[in-house]
């Protein structure tokens, strides 16, 4: 039902049946969501148990797209932890996973989560390898959404990379080669930051309040929007609207 949980009483239920049994299928995915649970309590040590757990018991299985969750959701555990280098691997792993069941649309998505996290420590050719891979994809699927994705990481990598110009530019193309894609939060929010960091504050501010707020719904996006709101009237040398919407931000956190 889409509901993050952290207790572990009814799953254990289902963990505590299929641990002795020989059906590995049930018993790697009991482990899966045991750890998704302590993920969800942010109790990742034991996480991690349970997905080696889950993985070692789905590896006798040939059930690729199950092994790739597992592998995929433990790199993202690393993230968590910062542990960049292990979160790379296993998501390569769970790329060959996806492509010995032929599930290309998570191939591509495992791509960009790859290229994201390269752009924090390797070179631009091996973030554009991953970006391109993925975008190969979305031609042959003629996915229009997955393409303005590719784009959408590509103009991100610019932005960390400082080279602005090149972000505005691959933005403004994507919007016009994939006019299908209906533009999201996290795109004018990618937008506003790329303005912040050439000084046009003013546009920041006009993306920020014209077009990502409206879309901004949860907890979260609202704090983005205080913290944002704070640094741009600081690059602005309005003090005393920066401390009020940090001020904000401080306080919506307490929630």
């Amino acid at each position: 039902n889409f509901i993050d949980i952290t207790n572990d009483s009814l799953i254990s239920i289902a963990v505590d049946y299929y641990k002795h049994s020989h059906n590995n299928l049930y018993k790697g995915m009991a482990y899966f969501y045991l750890s998704r649970i302590y993920e969800n309590g942010g109790r990742y040590e034991e996480a991690i148990a349970n997905s080696v757990q889950a993985e070692e018991a789905l590896s006798r299985t040939d059930d690729y797209y199950m092994q790739a969750l597992v592998l995929e959701n433990r790199g993202d555990i690393y993230v968590e932890q910062y542990k960049f280098d292990e979160a790379i691997e296993l998501k390569r792993q769970a790329i060959i996973c996806y492509e010995k069941c032929n599930n290309k649309r998570n191939t591509a998505y495992t791509h960009l989560r790859i290229s994201s996290l390269l752009k924090l420590q390797y070179p631009a050719d091996s973030v554009m390898y991953h970006l391109d891979k993925a975008r190969r994809i979305g031609l042959e699927l003629n996915n229009e959404e997955l393409l303005y994705m590719v784009e959408n990481y590509r103009a991100s990598y610019y932005d960390y990379a400082k080279e602005y110009d090149k972000a505005i530019t691959t933005l403004r193309n994507a919007a016009k080669q994939y006019p299908s894609h209906k533009p999201n939060a996290d795109d004018y929010y990618l937008m506003c930051r790329i303005y912040h960091n050439t000084g046009m504050q003013d546009s920041a501010l006009y993306y920020l309040d014209n077009f990502y707020t409206p879309l901004a719904h949860t907890q979260s996006d609202i704090e983005t929007i205080s913290f944002f709101k704070s640094e741009i009237y600081k690059a602005k040398g309005d003090y005393e609207k920066a401390h009020t919407h940090l001020f904000e931000y401080v306080n919506l956190g307490l929630l």
